[in-house]
């Protein structure tokens, strides 16, 4: 958890908090809930799928702008499409996450 809080520019105190309680607004104050362990696995693997997207979809971003930065003018559509080769066939993804990837990695 220190890596990752490292990594993210978070303190452990912040995130350890995020992952096991829940806030709410009542009449003007904060109460806070704790959650159980199944709904804090839940919140756990839920930030982590939220940062691998956002990884992914840096990746495809930064490959798609250098790609098209390096062989021609680029347009607006063009900078949001990555294709992928495999077993298949070719497919162009608009908007995906990291699952699809993954699959086609597997393949």
């Amino acid at each position: 958890m220190e890596k990752m809080c490292e990594f993210l520019g978070i303190e452990k105190d912040d995130i350890s908090s995020a992952l096991t309680r829940r806030s709410m607004l009542v009449e003007g104050q904060f109460v806070f809930i704790t959650l159980t362990m199944d709904k804090a696995n839940e919140t756990r693997e839920s930030l982590a799928k939220m940062i691998y997207s956002g990884l992914f979809q840096w990746i495809v971003d930064t490959t798609n702008t250098r790609i098209v930065a390096q062989t021609i003018k680029p347009t607006e559509s063009m900078l949001a499409t990555i294709g992928v080769l495999d077993i298949f066939g070719f497919e162009n993804f608009k908007v995906t996450t990291v699952n699809p990837l993954l699959v086609v990695f597997a393949s």
